[in-house]
């Protein structure tokens, strides 16, 4: 059994931004892996360790991406596969739809793919939903749960909450799962796994090499830059007894109108 976990870096939600020109500078130190993602790794590797098989991570992108993948490695993946690609073809999720299908046509097609449910620095979930389209894959999103029934027949069972109802399904595979937050806390790698990880292959490829003749992108970004908070003015309202403090608060709220 065969298995694939996309992996998506991303800008650490922690860090500073740095834009210039309107482009946002990245590097490999400021990045992280997409938080969703980290779900999808704890479901692939838990597939594999229950019922076997090879576990590949996948991501697309810059050199910013080696960071995550070597992360997926300590973790338990077999091999990683970095598509290396401007981070632009992201950003239209139907480009970055077709680059990954020609990457899994060219590393082999798996029996499960798993990943983020969302990718936050983009604010998309529908990238998995194309890809499954494009390969003809069946699709099930928010997974909390999953059991291998016949490795023979090709059935498996799993589990999703979807507004307050706990569903179960049994379906086929392949197929490709976005995992839900209630599948299982993610695991840490060991210092000793990061550093055995640090010494081990990415497996680089080129748009070329996975034969991807670009499209033209519908998507263009004209400009990027900070956002602008609104300032909001705070006033706290002193007393001693809960009576005098609401009668303070009453005396203010009166005061500019709003009562």
């Amino acid at each position: 059994m065969k298995s694939i976990v996309f992996v998506r870096s991303i800008n650490d939600v922690d860090g500073t931004l740095t834009i210039k020109d309107g482009q946002i500078i990245d590097s490999e130190e400021s990045t992280e892996i997409n938080p969703w993602d980290l779900y999808a790794l704890e479901a692939a590797i838990q597939c594999k360790e229950n019922y076997g098989g090879e576990l590949i991570a996948l991501s697309m992108g810059t050199d910013r991406s080696v960071k995550s993948l070597r992360r997926a490695l300590a973790l338990g993946c077999d091999q990683a596969v970095l598509i290396n690609c401007s981070d632009s073809y992201f950003y239209d999720s139907t480009l970055a739809a077709y680059v990954l299908k020609k990457a899994i046509e060219f590393i082999g097609k798996p029996d499960f793919m798993f990943g983020g449910y969302i990718y936050t620095d983009v604010n998309n979930s529908t990238l998995l939903i194309q890809l499954a389209r494009l390969l003809n894959y069946r699709f099930i999103s928010l997974a909390t749960k999953l059991f291998l029934l016949d490795n023979s027949n090709q059935t498996i069972s799993l589990s999703r909450r979807i507004n307050g109802i706990q569903e179960t399904i049994q379906t086929k595979y392949p197929i490709i799962l976005t995992i839900d937050k209630g599948f299982s806390e993610p695991r840490y790698p060991s210092f000793m796994a990061l550093q055995k990880a640090s010494k081990q292959l990415i497996n680089l490829y080129s748009l070329d090499e996975i034969k991807f003749a670009t499209p033209k992108s519908g998507v263009k970004y004209i400009d990027v830059k900070p956002h602008e908070w609104s300032k909001i003015h705070c006033e706290y309202v002193n007393g001693i007894t809960p009576e005098e403090k609401a009668n303070n608060l009453y005396s203010v709220l009166k005061s500019k109108g709003i009562i």
